[in-house]
């Protein structure tokens, strides 16, 4: 993110692209619509953070003709081909401070929460 004024300014969804793209989640897979949505669910209900299999997944799924499994099979996926590229690591640029080791690989609620929270303060 070599442009902190540009990122200031980008809409919610431009904002959310652009973490998940440098953190290396690929547009071509479903995952990546499907972590948009469940975090800007999260955006709006910060309570949901603690429910991400039983509120999070289901309504990504209903909103895309799926279940929740599936969902959580596509940002599983999403999160792996990441890691196997070694850019998920890049969110530590966005906090400015390690918030996932060099060996850590996210779980799906947790990438949704540190996006989520990251991007709280974007907004």
């Amino acid at each position: 993110m070599a442009d902190n004024a540009g990122f200031l300014t980008e809409s919610l969804d431009e904002k959310l692209s652009t973490v998940l793209i440098n953190s290396g989640i690929q547009p071509r897979l479903k995952g990546f619509e499907f972590l948009k949505e469940s975090v800007k669910f999260a955006l709006a209900r910060p309570e949901s953070l603690h429910s991400i299999t039983t509120m999070i997944y289901p309504y990504v799924a209903e909103l895309y003709s799926s279940n929740f499994k599936a969902v959580e099979r596509a940002v599983r996926h999403a999160i792996d081909s990441a890691w196997a590229q070694g850019k998920i690591s890049n969110l530590n640029r966005f906090f400015g401070f390690t918030v996932i080791g060099k060996d850590e690989k996210p779980t799906g609620g947790e990438y949704i929460g540190l996006v989520t929270e990251l991007l709280k303060n974007f907004i």
